[in-house]
């Protein structure tokens, strides 16, 4: 029957485009701007596949508050600078709708969650196609209308957009975010927080909402809300069982070994991290689930703080390494900036941002070389179909390593590069 319907639908639906303008859209979702930008392209790859227009309806970022007397931030209301508009996307696409005749369309709207693709039995490429020509046809078939606008809405991570990445390829797209950036900022240059003629070393560390807190009677919190023992006191961080912790005191070892073998001296090094605010402000938010004292709770007040300066004090006597910890957006426009400008970068299991950021900017020319802490389990980021992965990303893992090794990589690909006389 799935078979029947698909051949049938196939040919009614090459006769429905005959003689129709489809336009396709992305609805902007509540989600972290690389997500969005990852969803976006694959969405682009879909559309352009059939051969439909972009029109585009500017992203926008999560607004986020900070309080300056506690340093707590807010994901729910306010508003910040744009990293859209940073990265020259909206200044991009807005001018594909100028001769687009949108206000004459017949609109709907795609679901593309967990819940459609389990009821319609959606897990596969061929299936998510025949899924969408029937959703289409079904909505627009017998309408008279010649114009139509698709707006997909997505909710949640769904295996469609690896199906789309391995299934159609990236030379479909018309555009390269890493040229739009550089387009974007010709006029005026972004200068660089890196020194000249070194190597350029970023670290990126997220805390935030994946963080563990020690709390000021020494007991360990996990603030991370997916995780089974979030907001669950342990006398000993080891017993929180959870190989994806690392904290800022592995960063630190590790990046001393580092340096202490490449030589501090022929290194720039620039350390990102959103630091611990956020860390604060999900954990002030349990205190009743964590039964803790009013005095407790004061305690907790009053180490947030200056929890970011303890935890981050032990970088601040390396000459050669200078910090940003924040959620502000010009610390975001800087990480952007520098990753973009990076031989090597040093990341966690923790977060997926710079994964994600290499799989929409070096699509066609290679990124630096990414070395990945983890403890006991390796990530795999084959969903981001990332040809240069293989070569370009270095996984530590952290309970068993030998520095050397990591260092020969480095000047290895270094040498490749032809860079710093290494």
């Amino acid at each position: 029957m799935y078979l029947f319907k698909c051949c049938r639908t196939k040919k009614k639906f090459r006769q429905f485009l005959q003689g129709r303008t489809i336009y396709f859209t992305v609805q902007p979702a509540k989600a972290g701007f690389t997500d969005q930008l990852i969803r976006f392209t694959a969405i682009y790859k879909l559309g352009k596949f059939f051969g439909f227009r972009y029109y585009h309806v500017p992203f926008r970022p999560k607004p986020i508050i900070i309080d300056p007397e506690q340093d707590f931030i807010s994901s729910e209301n306010g508003a910040n600078s744009d990293i859209y508009d940073f990265i020259g996307m909206n200044a991009w696409f807005n001018p594909m709708n100028q001769d687009l005749m949108v206000d004459a369309s017949e609109t709907i709207t795609i679901s593309l969650n967990k819940a459609e693709f389990e009821k319609h039995k959606v897990y596969s490429f061929n299936r998510f196609i025949c899924f969408f020509k029937m959703t289409l046809f079904q909505e627009f078939g017998k309408s008279l209308n010649t114009t139509f606008l698709i707006n997909f809405k997505i909710t949640g991570e769904i295996p469609v957009f690896r199906w789309i990445n391995d299934n159609i390829s990236n030379e479909i797209l018309d555009f390269d975010f890493r040229q739009i950036y550089l387009k974007y900022h010709e006029p005026s240059p972004r200068r660089s927080k890196f020194e000249k003629d070194k190597i350029k070393m970023l670290l990126h560390i997220r805390q935030g909402d994946t963080a563990v807190i020690k709390t000021p009677w020494n007991s360990f919190i996990q603030v991370w809300s997916r995780k089974p023992n979030s907001f669950t006191e342990f006398r000993q961080i080891q017993q929180i069982d959870d190989v994806s912790i690392v904290t800022v005191e592995d960063f630190y070892s590790f990046y001393k070994n580092v340096s202490q073998f490449l030589g501090a001296k022929r290194l720039t090094t620039l350390l990102f991290s959103d630091g611990f605010a956020r860390s604060f402000f999900k954990l002030l938010a349990k205190t009743g689930k964590l039964n803790l004292s009013e005095q407790q709770i004061e305690q907790l007040h009053k180490q947030a703080l200056i929890y970011n300066h303890e935890a981050f004090k032990v970088f601040e006597y390396l000459a050669e390494l200078s910090m940003f910890v924040g959620e502000e957006s010009e610390k975001l426009f800087d990480l952007v900036h520098s990753f973009l400008l990076s031989d090597i970068v040093i990341f966690g299991t923790q977060q997926r941002m710079i994964p994600k950021l290499y799989s929409l900017y070096f699509r066609n020319a290679d990124g630096p070389l990414c070395i990945i802490l983890y403890r006991q389990r390796l990530v795999s980021y084959d969903y981001l179909s990332i040809p240069q992965a293989a070569k370009n990303f270095v996984f530590v893992n952290l309970d068993n390593y030998e520095i050397s090794k990591v260092c020969d990589r480095i000047t290895g690909f270094l040498r490749m590069r032809k860079k710093y006389m290494v």
